[in-house]
């Protein structure tokens, strides 16, 4: 494993998966090289040792996220080829990660845009805190009049008390 670290201080066969599935997660910043290679070090269908024995789609994780990340008909080409044996595990890494990489592709051209504009993130955020601190005003006054909690402020709920 990658982090000697982690294999030092983590123990048991549960932290070891986590581990495992940690350094083995794909994500937005991974290249195509990155998650090509964490796609070809995925576990397949134990049983099947050579390319042409007969696969069990059912239990194999590749042919899992291919049904996320592949579109129908070739999954049931794919599906169909494994469990006829016409298809080697390594053929069904390499297309599936092809499809993940080309899922992914806007999404890290959007994650890359905005690494190279980080003002822009800054004004959504900023946007975004306003809306939602509005929204949190509104919210709490219904709270506040639902919970008859409001005898200290105005109609408006500012926090004025209303001398009529």
């Amino acid at each position: 494993m990658k982090n000697n670290f982690l294999n030092k201080t983590l123990k048991g066969a549960k932290t070891n998966l986590i581990l495992i599935l940690i350094l083995s997660a794909i994500y937005l910043s991974d290249g195509e090289e990155e998650i090509t290679k964490k796609v070809m070090s995925a576990v397949t269908d134990p049983n099947r040792i050579k390319k042409d024995d007969l696969g069990n789609p059912d239990i194999c994780m590749v042919a899992y996220y291919h049904n996320l990340f592949t579109k129908v008909e070739e999954v049931k080409t794919v599906c169909e080829e494994c469990k006829a044996g016409k298809r080697g595990c390594v053929a069904c890494k390499k297309q599936l990660a092809k499809n993940i990489i080309e899922e992914l592709k806007p999404i890290r051209e959007k994650r890359e845009y905005y690494e190279k504009h980080p003002e822009e993130v800054d004004k959504i955020l900023i946007e975004g805190t306003k809306k939602a601190q509005e929204e949190a005003r509104k919210t709490m006054k219904k709270v506040k009049q639902a919970m008859k909690l409001n005898y200290f402020t105005d109609d408006f709920g500012d926090g004025e008390k209303n001398h009529q």
